[in-house]
């Protein structure tokens, strides 16, 4: 069924061991500060602080202890076998798999940290909600305890590591990591912050499809009352378990109204 035929050469950059968690950084880093620029009414000044490392402590903080993780990791680890063929129906189907994965997964240990406060309090779950729903940003998906952040990289790895069929396919894994870090960003940004900006989806990929990343489309109001969704990106587990705790789409957009008018007149 599949063309297995190799398209990336035993000697390309492409096969470079530490390429995925430098695809995954820079991803971070561009999500971060694009959706910095959105938020912010002063443009000439996100851009100023952007290239200002006084202004950027959390995402050095946040890089660090991720390349210092997956180093460590690496000493124990065996690297993970990937193939290296370009059918571009396997790489679809793969890319979606690992993406679903990682949000089925992440739901049971963020429900742990909410059903089960010991657990929560153990790895300092209270520091991801710290700005609660007022005054989160796009920067905030960073801002977590170290055992927190494991928990999410952990996850990573974990559904990188083996893919629906066999081996993950490299360019599956390179994508992976590039959409995974960019729906955490914008499920943390502020949509209400400067809509102008937002040229070509006036919500945002999120909020353009809320009926699909249903989850990710409400995490705000999950920091504001630390309750339903707990599921990062879709809503089918949610809506399987709490479906009368998570607002339509309507509501949502009413609520995160009034939360940013709120902060902005604090």
């Amino acid at each position: 069924m599949w063309n297995e035929e190799e398209c990336v050469p035993v000697s390309s950059i492409l096969r470079y061991r530490w390429l995925e968690p430098m695809v995954a950084t820079i991803s971070f880093a561009i999500a971060i500060n694009v959706w910095r620029l959105i938020e912010s009414k002063n443009h000439k000044s996100a851009i100023s602080d952007i290239f200002d490392l006084r202004r950027s402590t959390r995402l050095l903080r946040a890089g660090t202890g991720y390349w210092l993780g997956i180093w460590l990791l690496s000493k124990v680890l065996p690297r993970a076998s990937v193939e290296y063929s370009c059918n571009w129906l396997k790489i679809c189907i793969d890319l979606l798999f690992s993406v679903l994965a990682y949000d089925f997964i992440f739901y049971w240990f963020h429900l742990s940290m909410h059903r089960f406060p010991k657990f929560g309090a153990m790895i300092s779950h209270s520091t991801h909600h710290g700005p609660g729903g007022k005054g989160i940003r796009a920067h905030h998906v960073l801002e977590h305890s170290i055992a927190d952040g494991s928990l999410q990289v952990l996850t990573n790895i974990l559904v990188q590591r083996v893919g629906i069929f066999g081996p993950r396919n490299w360019l599956a894994r390179l994508l992976h990591n590039i959409v995974v870090t960019y729906l955490l960003t914008e499920s943390h940004a502020d949509h209400q912050a400067d809509n102008d900006s937002l040229w070509m989806f006036p919500g945002g990929i999120i909020h353009s499809f809320p009926t699909v990343f249903k989850g990710a489309a409400n995490h705000r109001l999950h920091h504001q009352h630390a309750g339903p969704p707990y599921q990062q990106f879709f809503g089918y587990l949610d809506s399987t378990f709490s479906p009368a705790a998570i607002p339509s789409h309507s509501e949502y957009s009413g609520k995160e109204k009034k939360l940013h008018k709120e902060h902005h007149q604090e």
